[in-house]
């Protein structure tokens, strides 16, 4: 094998191993969905804690009129509980249904939940948050872009 030829190999089995890597690291992690909890009253939002199939993130307690992200690991497809506490509100929790979540991680979303005292609403908004591809995901997809645009 000439020495030109051998760099050829050496070069292809490199790369390969490096997507070979990204895709174990991405199977390996799983999906996530976005939880954004906005505080919309005067009164802080005590004991928030948002749970799902037997797991229970603990977020605390969100100031008057700031925001606590909730990552939600593995992408649950039941419904998630968020309960908490805020002084003049008789609401102390919010369920999140299933199909709500698979949206929102299917369409690159993320649910926005405001809680004001007697008031409690939630819309969908981009998460700007969610994984980037990596530099080398981003250039095998232009690579195949190129060889294949109908894709």
């Amino acid at each position: 094998m000439t020495g030109r030829r051998k760099w050829w190999w050496i070069v292809g089995l490199i790369v390969a191993a490096s997507l070979a890597l990204e895709v174990g690291v991405r199977m390996a992690r799983g999906p996530r969905s976005g939880l954004i909890v906005v505080n919309g009253g005067d009164a802080p939002v005590k004991d928030l804690v948002a749970s799902y199939a037997g797991v229970k993130v603990l977020v605390g307690e969100v100031a008057p009129g700031q925001s606590a992200q909730v990552r939600l690991e593995n992408a649950p497809s039941d419904v998630v509980t968020l309960a908490f506490s805020q002084e003049g509100n008789p609401a102390t929790g919010l369920l999140l249904g299933g199909d709500e979540l698979d949206q929102a991680r299917r369409e690159g979303l993320r649910i926005v939940v405001v809680v004001k005292p007697g008031q409690l609403s939630r819309y969908m908004e981009d998460d700007v948050s969610t994984d980037e591809p990596s530099p080398l995901l981003r250039l095998v997809r232009r690579v195949m872009e190129r060889i294949r645009p109908e894709f």
